[in-house]
């Protein structure tokens, strides 16, 4: 069976890993077969600031690619984050691609 996965998305300091904590352990006492992951961002933003460029956000992208594909060994994977959130950040950093092929014609 395909590992599923869970992530809970929000805003900063709104409960998703408290929410996934919670649910961990719930399912852990149902007798499900789950693991967990915390969001890689947070501890890569206090060891090096702010994101500032389009490659940083792809090596967040990886970081937790890794911490999410080590969960495969569960049935049910939490994490309070998700993967495609670095590629949603990724097309903002970029803005419109008319907008940016338009500033490197000129």
């Amino acid at each position: 069976m395909a590992t599923k996965r869970i992530a809970v998305l929000g805003g900063p300091r709104c409960g998703k890993t408290t929410l996934i904590q919670h649910l961990y352990v719930e399912m852990k006492i149902a007798g499900l077969n789950a693991g967990y992951a915390l969001e890689y961002s947070t501890e890569y933003l206090k060891d090096k600031g702010m994101i500032e460029t389009i490659s940083e956000q792809y090596g967040i992208y990886l970081g937790q690619k890794k911490l999410e594909d080590e969960l495969s060994v569960f049935d049910y994977a939490l994490t309070d984050y998700a993967t495609f959130v670095p590629y949603i950040y990724g097309r903002f950093m970029l803005g419109n691609k008319k907008e940016v092929k338009r500033n490197t014609n000129t």
